[in-house]
């Protein structure tokens, strides 16, 4: 006698009510890998069939296919060895059928990496070592607790807290004003420093004493050098 039917269950894709879906790509996955795992995990045969599921003119892989199949709208044909395997692999399938199924979103995120993956363009995920969690790192992470008391530190002459006094530009420009230095020189005060050393050579002059080595009033005739020793 004849082998008994195995189970069926048709279910009709919205194509029609959404055009802009792909929901052949969303059962099939990359490379055909979603449709290979669903058949794999409900030990049921998925096929896709009706107009529009092959190019014109094309019959496809598929041995079982009539003419009747092809003249139906698009919809997806589930064959399994017994029924609650069918029901199974429908309850897989159903929730791609309605684009507003936040299943459809998952899939399509859940898609994309993985054709990444085989395309060798996936970038590698990175983890927060202090929460755990993806997206940041750890000087980023909000749950990150200071380890360290920020110093107390003001400046008493313009009252900015990111400098001591000592390292203030009002305090730098104060000093240089008492030392008779134009803070606008681009010389950086040469001129001061050539008079203070002129007046310390001539106080020098006064008491007697020679300029020790490496001074010398500006303007004058540089040392003699010192007579050779006499030859024995």
């Amino acid at each position: 006698g004849e082998a008994p039917k195995k189970p069926t269950r048709k279910l009709y894709i919205p194509d029609k009510e959404f055009p802009n879906v792909c929901f052949m790509g969303l059962i099939l996955g990359p490379r055909g890998n979603h449709h290979k795992r669903m058949e794999a995990q409900t030990m049921c045969k998925i096929r896709i069939r009706g107009r529009g599921s092959l190019r014109e003119g094309s019959r496809g892989k598929d041995a079982q296919r009539d003419f009747e199949d092809d003249q139906d709208d698009m919809h997806v044909f589930i064959e399994g060895p017994t029924e609650a395997q069918v029901q199974e692999c429908a309850a897989m399938i159903e929730p791609l059928l309605n684009p507003e199924s936040p299943r459809v979103d998952e899939l399509k995120e859940k898609h994309q990496n993985e054709l990444a993956e085989i395309n060798g363009t996936a970038k590698s995920a990175v983890f927060c070592h202090i929460c755990g969690e993806s997206g940041h790192l750890q000087w980023e992470c909000p749950a990150k607790q200071r380890s360290y008391a920020m110093a107390n530190v003001r400046c008493a002459l313009c009252g900015d807290t990111s400098h001591p006094t000592r390292d203030c530009a009002l305090n730098k420009q104060k000093n240089a004003e008492a030392a008779g230095v134009d803070p606008q020189d681009p010389t950086g005060g040469a001129a001061a420093r050539v008079k203070v050393d002129s007046e310390f050579l001539d106080f020098m002059s006064e008491l007697g004493e020679a300029p020790g080595l490496g001074f010398q009033k500006p303007g004058a005739a540089p040392p003699a050098a010192a007579p050779p020793p006499p030859k024995p």
